[in-house]
């Protein structure tokens, strides 16, 4: 009489079909985890724009005009991001009830030292600064915007207070 064997290993072709599947659900996971990071740095860059723009209006309140930009410094060079932003923090920060406003601006998004007589300003999610432009003549609400996660300004992945 003849015994047939049952094979109970695993053969390659299966361990590489497992290995194959394992690796596009990583996939998967890394590509969604990388989305939600991305849209939980926008919405934290959204109230951050939020609550300067009620700063802005409280010092608009007080002083009858928005921080109107030094007019040596060229206001669509994005190269002038940091100074546009350090020239909008002072100024909002000389008023009381707009300084009540940044204080409320969580830490992380504030960098500087005051008393080092380096300037304080604002930063997004990505750590660059966040831009100031505000033309006195048009008298429109001035922007705030971010370079967005590329880092670079005026690419299509910059955010604006203006789109919110």
């Amino acid at each position: 009489m003849a015994k047939t064997r049952n094979n109970v290993g695993v053969t390659l072709v299966e361990m590489l079909v497992v290995v194959g599947i394992i690796t596009l659900l990583a996939g998967f996971v890394v590509v969604l985890t990388s989305r939600m990071d991305h849209q939980s740095k926008e919405r934290e860059l959204a109230a951050v724009f939020v609550l300067l723009k009620s700063a802005l209006i409280e010092y608009h309140e007080e002083t009858g005009t928005f921080p109107v930009p030094d007019p040596n410094v060229a206001e669509e060079d994005y190269d002038e991001a940091e100074e546009h932003g350090e020239l909008m923090y002072e100024k909002l920060d000389s008023v009381v009830a707009s300084r009540q406003i940044l204080r409320r601006v969580d830490a992380s998004f504030i960098k500087g030292d005051a008393s080092a007589d380096d300037p304080l300003n604002v930063y997004d999610s990505w750590g660059m600064p966040v831009d100031y432009l505000y033309d006195p003549n048009t008298k429109n609400f001035p922007e705030l915007r971010s370079a967005g996660p590329d880092e670079k300004f005026d690419t299509a992945d910059d955010i604006s207070s203006k789109d919110r």
